[in-house]
């Protein structure tokens, strides 16, 4: 009597060893995603920062009256406040915007610029530089006095 045994499935090696490249790869895998995950949330960050900045500054300039941008230290926010005529107190424009909504995140200071209609930038709160940090991650924000932003 001739058996023939038909070959369909796998042996319990070729699974084991399937199973063993896929764990392997997937180790691999796990801290390179986590760092770039970590790295786009900390470039998130800082374009709404410096995006915030800009955007402050533009606003003074195309508005003809002063603006300023607090940013604050303990909640992560920017509030921008605006001087209607050139005069008088800030007011506030809105409500504080978070910088980022992951914990996690900190800031060097707390740092108020004021943006003139001239284009100009001076620090009244803080300097005109400051850090977020995030996993390790720091990424250093200078504002230079004719309103350019720098990131490094």
């Amino acid at each position: 009597m001739n058996l023939k045994r038909s070959a369909c499935g796998f042996s319990l090696l070729e699974l084991v060893v399937a199973m063993g490249i896929g764990i392997t790869m997937t180790a691999i895998a796990i801290p390179i995603v986590q760092s770039t995950i970590n790295y786009m949330r900390m470039n998130a960050a800082v374009a709404s920062a410096t995006g915030a900045i800009s955007d402050t500054r533009y606003h003074a300039i195309m508005n003809g009256y002063p603006y300023a941008i607090a940013l604050n230290k303990a909640n992560l926010t920017y509030q921008v406040l605006d001087q209607p005529g050139g005069a008088g107190p800030f007011v506030n424009v809105g409500n504080p915007v978070p910088i980022t909504g992951d914990s996690g995140f900190t800031m060097s200071a707390s740092t108020t610029l004021q943006l003139n209609p001239n284009g100009t930038v001076t620090a009244t709160v803080g300097a005109m530089t400051f850090t977020l940090t995030y996993q390790g991650i720091v990424k250093t924000i200078t504002v230079s006095g004719v309103g350019r932003v720098q990131v490094q």
